[in-house]
């Protein structure tokens, strides 16, 4: 049965980020292997300017959420009361995705397994517990700079995520340049998707009017060290045959509209 998958009413950003977290607290107390990630987890993560993200009206639609293959028949089991599954996502993806909306009121809540798959792959197992209740800040902007067509909120996020956390060579609460330098050298793939969203986060800063000309000069200068760092890896002798290919052959996995 298809659920609707569209909120009846607007749920303010502060009662979104204090369900995600009751939901990661109950997948806890369940033994759940849980994390979150998009809007809602930049926000918990970004307690200094996420009112930068309310000023430019950027609301979360939905929660999104990662959880191990082994937490994925709990985490049904916990969300069955409340929640309402979309088997069509379910049976079009195997149960690589899957989508839940709120019986009273119909929220979103999107469910990835094991990895984030949008327009590239990003591995989670080994990462998943290097923070909590939400992905490691790296993470959360390797989820966005990954995207072959970011939106306008994704270029917001990664702007936030920017400002508010410092740029380093380790996973706390700062990026970690050298994990983001490592993936882009492994795969060309994921070094021209971060290359070009990079240049578009450069414009919407240089443009954006929400920040202050001090907070575009932090933004930018981070964005920099982290691009920089990014071009200079030492990479694969199978990144450099990829490259010679470039954007003749598809670059980035299609993804739905679901």
């Amino acid at each position: 049965m298809m659920i609707r998958n569209e909120a009846q009413h607007a749920v303010p950003p502060s009662s979104m980020e204090a369900l995600a977290v009751d939901l990661y607290r109950q997948a806890c107390i369940e033994g759940i292997s849980l994390r979150l990630f998009g809007s809602v987890a930049i926000r918990l993560h970004c307690p200094r300017e996420k009112h930068l993200l309310d000023q430019f009206k950027r609301i979360p639609k939905d929660i999104d959420i990662v959880v191990m293959n082994e937490g994925r028949s709990n985490l049904r089991c916990m969300l069955d009361k409340d929640w309402g599954e979309d088997m069509n996502i379910s049976a079009s993806t195997e149960g690589e995705r899957l989508r839940f909306n709120r019986r009273n009121d119909g929220l979103c809540l999107d469910v990835s397994v094991n990895e984030l798959r949008y327009s590239q792959v990003l591995p989670l197992k080994k990462r998943f517990s290097i923070d909590s209740p939400t992905l490691s800040v790296a993470d959360l902007l390797l989820s966005k700079l990954q995207a072959s067509s970011p939106t306008i909120s994704d270029l917001a996020d990664i702007a936030i995520l920017l400002l508010e956390h410092t740029v380093g060579h380790i996973d706390d609460d700062e990026k970690n340049i050298d994990y983001i330098a490592e993936m882009a050298a492994q795969s060309w793939r994921w070094f021209h998707a971060i290359e070009v969203t990079a240049r578009r986060v450069h414009a919407f800063i240089v443009d954006w009017s929400v920040f202050t000309d001090s907070q575009k000069k932090v933004a930018l200068g981070r964005l920099h060290d982290l691009t920089s760092r990014a071009s200079s890896s030492t990479k694969t002798f199978y990144w450099h045959m990829r490259r010679i290919f470039g954007e003749a052959v598809p670059w980035y996995l299609p993804v739905s509209s679901m």
